[in-house]
């Protein structure tokens, strides 16, 4: 790699008074202190900038036409180097993979003594109104997401020499450390220091820095930051901000207008967030010796607090532990965006509350282990050695492979990844279960040449049980098929160090390591989560969780068993049967459609549609099924390889006098209060309430409902990987239920089921009521159009 070198003059004030982790000092035998640009994404976005530069006859004079020796502004560099930065906004709706068009504003206007007093108070500082609105958005913003380092877009007229002499609006970024032991004084001077920066000539204007990024850019979202200011008058070609805060200071008072992203946002939220911010500059202009940390954005009347460090996008994960799945609210079903779902609105979340900080842990000799990590090493001293809780990954690849090549890639991948090289064991004195992470483990990877029958022989003897205090808890082997050019790739974990979402991180990762491309070094590891749990369960948020699942299960309650099933069995080691169906491209459009326009989500309307059906089938009108959630809410656990999966315990009561509508809004409200609530380990709640782990059963609940989408197709070095069922494992529920969305218009169910709880023909008959209760449900929508749809019966 070439070294860059970068003057040190002006990048302080951007990055919260330290230099950022890709900016490191040169090599002692330079001797001259300077810092060093060594990120290779932003070396090849430089790099990508110099050739449009000299494609477009920008090179500065004097300078060979060498994209390696051109030189990029400071200002443009530092940005670039921390583009990671994005904020962690309270979305009403998860972020689509693609950004839509769809935009709406809400308005405000401000007193005119409040825009007289923002005028001396700039006066008084020696900075522009604009400036004080811009740094007044950035202290918003930080309250918001509980991040310290914001940026923002600007777009003005004063803007214009930075874009060389432009007669129209130009935009650049901002970008400051919001820190909340500075006074607002302190702040504002940091801010108008970095807006000159900002402001500042360039030989490359934002909009021609944004056409150079746009190719290999996050479809979702602007590459350099989510919110803009701008002057009302002002007009941008790129809508891609989350939201853009416009003003106009006006004779009578400052008027204010944000245009959102409608996929984004509810109404409501945008016009929280500018009363926010206006009661915000109210308290700036009376004392600017405040601290920061002292400033309250919310107004006299009765806001709710924020919580600033909660996971607003729900990202979900599959107890499958080979299908992820995404069950979250879906407010809005739009074909162009059917993953989009929406987060728990801002109105419903709890009060503000100081929750520890996710960051790397200290090493120690070992670590405390999770509550999902505890409840699986309960599970298999309770099971025994069993491959119950084994996730065995099977993929067919459509060609030949480099084996070689192959095994470097996956020790590559118990390198990056400390949940590939960890065991547990009992701490002799308190008996609490820890983990410890191995430095480096023992790994092999076998190749076998075996015809496709012996292939599936041999699968089925690969998965085996693992010893919990035995690392790793992976293998993995590769089969080359002798009568037929494919192979096949075998993982088999335990589900203690894995889950659905960790599988899909492993083969995409594994893919890129074999195609040897880099990867972006982890910031945290599985051990870090878990020591963050643990310090979560001392604070108030986890018993305010903790009152709620008490309350919610202060009633016993009953597994579902429905009048044709047979008893308990009295071993986990059940076998299991799945049985798949399609529903009607018809029936899949009216479902999707019912929940547009209730303003519920797919997965409600199919969760309450399958939990009448068990009351109707059971005789109970006390139904309680499990459903997995992710536990990846919190900023920095999306690529991590380990057991998050959480369980959330959803009970309903429907009644046979209620309309279908009436039930599904309570569904609604019900998984809408389970998901603020998704931190509390479903473990915890079975030990509070006491309830008696049954080796043939799960506590709490005996059917599990799942809501999953289908993915992008799985490659390697362009070969396809195409999924092999494995039939080996024993149930864990006596009934499992998945939807899975392939596409907007195709929605297949997935049942599993133990044969000691349905027997096959019963199992058959279940589907196709369910089947038939859908299609009433859509009928009855269809003709009646109106609130009052009676309940269906199967």
């Amino acid at each position: 790699m070439k070294w860059r070198e970068i003057t040190t003059r002006s990048s302080k004030s951007l990055l919260c008074g330290k230099w950022p982790l890709s900016l490191q000092r040169l090599p002692p035998s330079a001797g001259d202190g300077s810092l060093l640009f060594e990120t290779k994404g932003a070396q090849m976005m430089i790099e990508k900038l110099a050739g449009a530069a000299n494609r477009n006859g920008h090179l500065p004079v004097g300078v060979e036409q060498s994209a390696s020796d051109w030189q990029v502004d400071e200002y443009w560099k530092t940005i670039l180097q921390n583009r990671t930065h994005a904020l962690n906004l309270p979305l009403d709706f998860v972020r689509p993979a693609v950004k839509g068009g769809q935009r709406d504003a809400v308005t405000y206007k401000t007193t005119l003594a409040l825009q007289r007093e923002l005028a001396l108070a700039a006066e008084n500082e020696a900075v522009s109104v604009e400036v004080v609105l811009l740094a007044a958005l950035m202290l918003l913003l930080a309250k918001y997401t509980g991040q310290e380092y914001v940026v923002v877009g600007w777009t003005s007229n004063s803007v214009q020499h930075a874009c060389g002499g432009s007669e129209t609006a130009c935009t650049t970024v901002v970008a400051g450390c919001v820190e909340q032991s500075r006074t607002w004084r302190e702040f504002l001077a940091a801010i108008e220091q970095t807006c000159l920066q900002a402001r500042a000539p360039k030989r490359f204007s934002y909009e021609q820095l944004v056409d150079t990024m746009d190719a290999d850019q996050d479809a979702s979202r602007n590459p350099l930051f989510d919110v803009r200011l701008k002057q009302r008058h002002t007009e941008t070609a790129r809508q891609k901000d989350d939201f853009a805060l416009g003003f106009d200071v006006e004779r009578d008072g400052i008027s204010l207008r944000i245009e959102y992203d409608a996929n984004l946002f509810f109404a409501s939220t945008m016009e929280r967030l500018l009363r926010h911010y206006c009661h915000l500059l109210e308290q700036l202009v009376q004392d600017t010796d405040q601290r920061l940390a002292d400033l309250d954005m919310l107004a006299a009347d009765g806001d709710e607090p924020l919580v600033y460090d909660r996971g607003h996008n729900l990202t979900t994960d599959s107890a499958d532990p080979v299908r992820s799945a995404a069950h979250q609210p879906q407010r809005k079903q739009q074909a162009e965006h059917p993953e989009k779902s929406a987060a728990v609105p801002g109105e419903r979340q709890a009060s503000m509350v100081p929750l520890p900080a996710l960051e790397a842990a200290e090493k120690r000799p070992d670590y405390p282990a999770s509550s999902a990590q505890k409840r699986l090493f309960m599970l298999d001293k309770l099971l025994g050695r069993s491959t119950a809780y084994n996730v065995p990954v099977i993929r067919n690849i459509n060609g030949r492979v480099d084996s070689k090549r192959l095994e470097k890639a996956l020790q590559g991948l118990v390198e990056r990844h400390e949940s590939l090289r960890t065991a547990f064991q009992l701490e002799v004195e308190s008996g609490a279960l820890r983990q410890k992470v191995h430095s480096a483990v023992p790994f092999a990877f076998p190749v076998y040449a075996l015809t496709e029958a012996e292939a599936a022989e041999m699968i089925r003897d690969f998965v085996r049980p693992f010893r919990l205090d035995k690392a790793p808890l992976f293998r993995a082997a590769l089969i080359e098929l002798t009568d037929k050019k494919e192979s096949i790739l075998i993982l088999d974990m335990h589900h203690a160090i894995t889950d659905g979402l960790s599988v899909g991180i492993m083969l995409k990762e594994l893919a890129a390591l074999y195609e040897n491309r880099q990867l972006e070094p982890l910031s945290l590891q599985y051990k870090d989560y878990a020591v963050w749990e643990s310090q979560l369960m001392h604070t108030q948020e986890w018993k305010k969780q903790e009152a709620y699942w008490l309350e919610r299960f202060k009633e016993p309650v009953h597994p579902v068993r429905l009048r044709f099933s047979r008893p308990p069995a009295l071993t986990a080691e059940a076998t299991s049967r799945t049985l798949h169906f399609s529903l009607e491209e018809n029936t899949a459009t009216a479902l999707q459609n019912l929940a547009h326009s209730t303003e519920t989500t797919l997965f409600m309307v199919m969760l309450a549609a399958f939990t009448v059906l068990l009351s109707r089938l059971s005789g109970q009108d006390d139904i309680v099924v499990g459903t997995p959630i992710s536990g990846r809410h919190r900023e920095g656990l999306e690529n991590i390889v380990g057991m998050f999966v959480n369980t959330l315990a959803i009970r309903n009561q429907p009644r046979s006098s209620q309309s279908f509508l009436t039930y599904l809004h309570q569904v609604k409200e019900r998984l809408l209060d389970a998901y603020e609530n998704q931190d509390y380990a479903f473990d915890q709640l079975v030990d509070k309430l006491n309830v008696p782990r049954e080796i043939n059963g799960n506590p709490l609940f005996n059917v599990m409902f799942q809501f999953a989408q289908h993915h992008e197709a799985e490659t390697i070095d362009g070969l396809k990987l195409q999924a092999v069922e494995y039939d080996g494992a024993p149930g864990k529920f006596d009934l499992h239920f998945v939807v899975v969305q392939e596409n907007q218009r195709a929605l297949h169910l997935e049942m599993t089921y133990r044969e000691a709880y349905l027997p096959d023909e019963t199992a058959r008959e279940f589907l196709a009521h369910f089947h038939g209760l859908v299609q009433q449900i859509v009928r009855d929508v269809q003709q009646d159009g109106k609130e009052e749809i009676a309940t269906p019966h199967p």
